[in-house]
């Protein structure tokens, strides 16, 4: 874990200054208020993480909470891991394991089910012989994020994903998907769509497998649910409005509102994000070319 730089020490410095410590024998740091400031979350989320071991401030006699230089770095893990959405069982998996960074890990021939996100990520990535530091770079994601997706441990977002599938040279669906589950076919009942669903409030459905560089699909995005970030991707696309509302951001700086019959149409390779912000879910027909999820 990383050691606090100059900046940090100074802000120790200042809160000491202002809210001195007891003595607590050789150990010295500060309290959890300002442990909550330097990291940048709440002592109540501090105080969640401890109820969940993740960290065991030192005590003084009169029970105040005292974080050191050491704790604060490793919060500061804590906060972003939480952040890129593991959860606190796997972040203390994580912490316990920080060596596993360097192990490959061995492909899995799978079973007769199909295979979870992780397993086809572990599988992709012992194929390609990249190793976690290779794929973080690649999508500029962190190791310790990818390797808790690998291990089921983080549920990625659709932009996490897609930036994922583009460095194993695939798509969302074939991370996604199981082997084999898109027939060719012209046709495509409604009953025999191909639901994936983010674990994130947004649940997409295939409505074209027949083989081609038209990917149709038929999104349904819960209030408050999105991308979760910006990616950009090769080729274009186009999006209907069936219902609801959407914000779709351009180039991180124009931003349209959507509604109900609304199109709109542009270059893929502009970085692009979006979320319902309305009350109610938002479905919309999108249009890829070539196909990206």
């Amino acid at each position: 874990m990383a050691a606090l730089n100059d900046s940090d020490a100074g802000n120790v410095a200042r809160a000491q200054h202002s809210d001195p410590l007891p003595a607590v024998g050789s150990s010295s740091g500060v309290y959890i208020l300002q442990a909550a400031r330097m990291v940048g979350t709440s002592s109540a989320t501090i105080r969640m993480w401890e109820k969940y071991g993740l960290i065991h401030p030192t005590r003084t006699s009169a029970d105040y909470r005292i974080y050191s230089m050491e704790q604060i770095a490793r919060l500061r893990q804590i906060h972003r891991l939480s952040l890129e959405g593991v959860n606190p069982a796997g972040i203390l998996r994580i912490l316990e394991e920080d060596n596993a960074l360097h192990v490959q890990v061995a492909h899995d021939g799978g079973g007769q089910r199909g295979r979870s996100v992780g397993e086809t990520l572990r599988r992709l990535r012992a194929d390609s012989g990249k190793t976690l530091r290779q794929v973080a770079t690649e999508t500029g994601l962190s190791p310790s994020y990818v390797n808790s997706v690998e291990r089921s441990l983080a549920t990625p977002s659709l932009t996490s994903l897609q930036k994922l599938a583009v460095a194993f040279g695939t798509n969302v669906q074939g991370l996604m998907s199981e082997p084999g589950a898109a027939p060719d076919t012209v046709l495509v009942r409604a009953a025999e769509r191909r639901v994936l669903d983010s674990g994130h409030g947004v649940t997409i459905e295939d409505m074209s497998t027949a083989a081609s560089n038209l990917e149709s699909l038929l999104f349904t995005i819960q209030p408050g649910a999105g991308s979760d970030g910006a990616f950009n991707h090769e080729g274009e696309e186009m999006l209907y409005m069936v219902s609801g509302r959407l914000v779709l951001q351009l180039d991180g700086t124009d931003d349209y509102e959507l509604e109900a019959g609304d199109s709109m149409s542009y270059d893929s390779s502009r970085p692009h994000a979006w979320e319902n912000p309305g009350t109610e879910p938002t479905v919309l027909v999108w249009v890829n070319t070539p196909r990206t999820f």
